[in-house]
């Protein structure tokens, strides 16, 4: 049996949106021509600083279905209208 501190560690699954800093991103558009909605790198960095899951999800366009957001403490008030 081998050791599995001996085994090479891999990367299984990931997210592009965690792997690219914000200077390769700019990169990357400039030379593919994919606008973006802005070329700061300042800019896009605060805009993948998330406080919270429904902020990221804000950010994609995504949201948790009404009954799964009742459960974060900060969205029950809103809830219980």
């Amino acid at each position: 049996m081998t050791d599995r501190g001996q085994l090479p560690v891999a990367e299984l699954h990931l997210h592009i949106e965690g792997t690219l800093e914000p200077e390769l991103m700019v990169t990357l558009a400039q030379r593919n021509s994919v606008p973006m909605p802005t070329l700061d790198v300042a800019e896009l960095r605060a805009r993948y600083r998330f406080d919270s899951l429904q902020s990221f999800l804000d950010h994609r366009g995504w949201q948790l279905p009404r009954d799964r957001r009742c459960h974060m403490p900060q969205e029950r008030a809103k809830c219980n209208r």
